[in-house]
């Protein structure tokens, strides 16, 4: 289950959605803020910032408050989707991965 996370200003963030359905996967879309990140992913891994990858919406995060939303379609059209709050401060952030 997705837990909200506490991060540094500078933060670059690595996603990684945990998607399955028994319809099969069609596409994984990522928001920040209710704005669609410019890519999204046709087949697992469904990651941001990961290897071989450049999310420049998720990196050097700024101070704030932030709502990520995985969106799910299924081959079959049907959405899921499950969100984080993420806040960026100063101190007391943790290097953790989050998962959705």
């Amino acid at each position: 289950a997705p837990t909200d996370l506490n991060v540094d200003v500078g933060h670059t963030l690595f996603v990684d959605v945990a998607a399955e359905d028994l319809d099969g996967i069609d596409r994984v879309y990522l928001y920040k803020n209710g704005v669609e990140l410019a890519r999204s992913e046709g087949g697992a891994p469904y990651t941001w910032n990961g290897n071989n990858q450049s999310d420049p919406e998720l990196q050097n995060l700024q101070e704030g408050t932030y709502v990520i939303t995985a969106r799910v379609r299924d081959q079959a059209g049907e959405y899921g989707e499950a969100s984080i709050t993420l806040t960026v401060g100063d101190g007391g952030g943790s290097p953790d991965p989050v998962g959705c």
